[in-house]
């Protein structure tokens, strides 16, 4: 009986042993072949990307050494919460010259919560963001917003955060929707004048104010090839950098090779580059 246990457990190790074989070389297969010649893949940085989001945590590594051999040197993440903030600590620990931390309170997470749990959350974001190379997710989203007094919260806690980052000399990385004007005025309010507008897709006349601030737009690269493209066309190479805000709202992230393929595909779409 004591052989048949043995060869069981024998037997189960090496079945354990191929399937890992076999799902690394999916994985170094997508990563190991992206150019054609032998070519090294293009040095790539995500200026908006969720490694944070925790639905990612089973394949992170194997995520974060597909993306790196695709040719991504760095993610600049995209702060919600305080929880959202302690995840990116870990991640930046594990991987320091790649995860770029954001703390801020995320625009969707003021409409959601009270102002006492605002209160404390704000309180936090005061201790733990010098440890953050940049302020944000913080800005307006007035899709979500039905009264004035939603939006004048929305306003509220923005400029609180602006004004911190103002005063910690961080730069900002902004979320906003239809609110543009609003932001606008805000960011002068607090003489911002360095940081991201994630996720931009307005007009050229909104587009240039935030570039007259200081500020750059951060774009999806499938923008700029797809029904966006002729909309962008005024832009310059020095007025914009790439994003790819992943992992959205998928409902399949087990397989880190399809993922890091759709992940990569937003920062190398760009035909200006």
């Amino acid at each position: 009986m004591r052989m048949i246990h043995q060869n069981e457990n024998h037997d189960f190790y090496l079945i354990q042993l191929f399937q890992t074989i076999i799902y690394s070389e999916r994985v170094l297969e997508f990563c190991s072949d992206r150019e054609p010649d032998g070519e090294a893949p293009p040095v790539l940085i995500d200026h908006h990307g969720h490694l944070s989001d925790s639905r990612l945590t089973p394949v992170l590594d194997a995520l974060v050494s597909c993306l790196r051999q695709s040719g991504v040197t760095k993610v600049i993440m995209g702060g919600t919460t305080s929880e959202d903030w302690d995840r990116q600590l870990e991640i930046q620990a594990r991987y320091p010259d790649f995860a770029v931390p954001v703390f801020g309170i995320h625009p969707w997470n003021v409409a959601s919560s009270n102002q006492d749990v605002l209160q404390s959350m704000y309180g936090e974001l005061e201790r733990k963001i010098p440890l953050a190379a940049y302020a944000g997710e913080v800005g307006l989203d007035f899709f979500r917003c039905e009264t004035s007094e939603e939006r004048s919260k929305q306003e509220y806690w923005c400029e609180r955060q602006l004004t911190l980052a103002r005063h910690l000399k961080k730069p900002v990385v902004i979320h906003c929707v239809r609110a543009h004007d609003r932001m606008l005025s805000l960011l002068k309010k607090t003489k911002i004048t360095e940081g991201l507008v994630h996720g931009f897709t307005a007009n050229e006349n909104i587009g240039r104010q935030y570039l007259n601030l200081g500020l750059k737009l951060s774009i999806d690269g499938h923008d700029l090839t797809g029904p966006h493209q002729r909309k962008f066309a005024w832009l310059t190479r020095a007025d914009y950098v790439l994003e790819s805000d992943e992992p959205f709202d998928r409902e399949d992230l087990s397989d880190p090779a399809t993922l890091a393929r759709r992940w990569v595909s937003h920062l190398r779409d760009d035909v200006r580059v």
